[in-house]
């Protein structure tokens, strides 16, 4: 909520017209914005992949209760089952709704897998491969397709092929990190890195807002101008990156790490 406030404030500051509401803010507040962005459209653009966890949230018990009465060895056949079903409706609405369910499918099967198995899987598979292709991926759609292009109903498009292929590759990524993490993805640096990563998600697109907004309308613009591009560049990206850095600390500190202390308490 401190971030969306952030990015509202932004919004004012830069004097970008933004529907302010009570019916907005609540809208915003509770990411329901996000069913029909049109209409009540965000004040903190990646909020949209909050909601997609809180649903996630609200949905997984449900899921629990319907593979509890399934035997066992059939309940990852079961699980895929209904999310081919949710698939083929969510197609019907349009969009990227589809690509959800796969995702949260790949984390359950994971989660039903007996660990040895998976850890098996995980060892043989080269995590270099798999960042690789997620790379590759995203290279080849942002060639294909625009990532805002419009996404109709039963419409077949170049995100149907990019958001299977990526549930794909993601999940092994996701199996070898979670179960047999090479050595230098747990050091020291990327560790804290991992646990400031949500307040860096959260801030990031705010920072990067408020420097280049303020490298155009200050002095030192004229300045910028003179350099070359690819140097002018490399400062401004720099700038945000440890402006973001240090927001995400505070952040972190601030928000995260009090809940995290009195969740260990038992509070």
């Amino acid at each position: 909520w401190v971030a969306l406030a952030g990015a509202y404030l932004l919004a004012i500051y830069r004097g970008v017209p933004i529907q302010n509401s009570v019916l907005d803010g609540l809208a915003n507040a509770s990411l329901i914005n996000w069913f029909a962005p049109a209409a009540s459209p965000p004040w903190l653009i990646v909020s949209w992949s909050l909601q997609v966890e809180w649903i996630f949230y609200l949905v997984m018990p449900l899921v629990a209760l319907l593979l509890r009465p399934i035997p066992e060895k059939r309940r990852i056949t079961t699980l895929w089952l209904v999310t081919l079903l949710l698939v083929i409706a969510l197609k019907g609405i349009g969009e990227r709704h589809f690509a959800y369910p796969v995702y949260f499918a790949i984390g359950i099967t994971l989660s039903l897998t007996p660990e040895t198995q998976a850890a098996r899987f995980a060892r043989r598979m080269p995590l270099a491969l798999g960042i690789t292709s997620i790379f590759l991926m995203q290279l080849t759609y942002a060639f294909l397709e625009p990532i805002g292009a419009p996404k109709p109903a039963w419409h077949v498009t170049w995100f149907d092929a990019f958001a299977g292929a990526f549930a794909v590759c993601g999940g092994l990524v996701f199996v070898k990190c979670a179960l047999e993490p090479p050595r230098w993805l747990v050091s020291d640096w990327l560790q804290w890195l991992g646990k400031h990563s949500y307040s860096f998600y959260l801030w990031h697109l705010s920072v990067l807002i408020l420097v280049f907004h303020w490298a155009n309308n200050s002095e030192i613009h004229a300045l910028l101008q003179q350099a070359n591009w690819g140097l002018r560049w490399l400062l401004l990206i720099g700038v945000s990156l440890v402006v973001t850095i240090a927001a995400s600390a505070v952040s972190y500190r601030v928000f995260e790490a009090p809940y995290f202390a009195a969740r260990s308490h038992g509070r």
